[in-house]
């Protein structure tokens, strides 16, 4: 008939139908209501609903909730610190070591430092003290890498780098870097540096 569509057998006008005529009244009372409805459903459900895994790994890590934080983030920085935070640092080492930037390969020494792997930290410092926006992090951590790698021949160029980079440092800054500063064998580690005449 001349109501029906060619291709689809349905009335030309059966799509707005619904929108028109007394007949679909009811019809779109029931339907707006069912709308109504799923967008209160959808604003009383938690706002995590719209969160990406980052942000949701966030809040874990804000909460110090570590390993779940590990599992929800996909930024391979921030799972390699909340890897790190849950002293799982082999595991943060290898993620760190995914990325290609400086800090990437700073924080993988770092976390290799945290593991007992100190030729693999110190091959990871030189990577990030080679980066041409380096400071004096990678220097530090290069030279205590070194010590505990028995490399002692070393360690004093290391600190003169390290002075050159910033001439008042103390053994306070060693903390910046290190936050399990007094875990062994960092606290060792430190301590030959102030021998070795680093400033407490």
């Amino acid at each position: 008939s001349a109501g029906r569509t060619r291709d689809t057998g349905l009335s030309s006008h059966s799509v707005l139908w619904p929108l028109s005529g007394s007949a679909g009244d009811g019809w779109c009372a029931v339907n707006r209501c069912s709308l109504l409805g799923a967008l209160l459903l959808l604003a009383s459900c938690s706002s995590e609903v719209w969160w990406t895994p980052d942000q949701l790994g966030q809040r874990a890590l804000d909460a110090e909730r570590f390993e779940e934080a590990a599992q929800l983030f996909r930024d391979p920085m921030r799972r390699g610190v909340a890897l790190y935070r849950a002293s799982q640092f082999e595991e943060s080492a290898a993620v760190f070591g995914r990325t290609e930037s400086a800090e990437g390969a700073f924080n993988r020494g770092t976390a290799l430092v945290m593991a007992g792997k100190y030729e693999a930290a110190l091959e990871s410092f030189d990577a990030a003290r080679g980066h041409p926006k380096a400071d004096w992090k990678p220097a530090l951590s290069a030279a205590m890498a070194t010590l505990a790698a028995g490399q002692t021949e070393h360690v004093a160029a290391l600190l003169s780098e390290v002075r050159s980079l910033k001439p008042n440092l103390t053994l306070a800054d060693v903390r910046t870097i290190m936050p399990n500063l007094d875990a062994t064998p960092i606290a060792a580690l430190a301590e030959r540096l102030v021998e070795l005449g680093l400033p407490r």
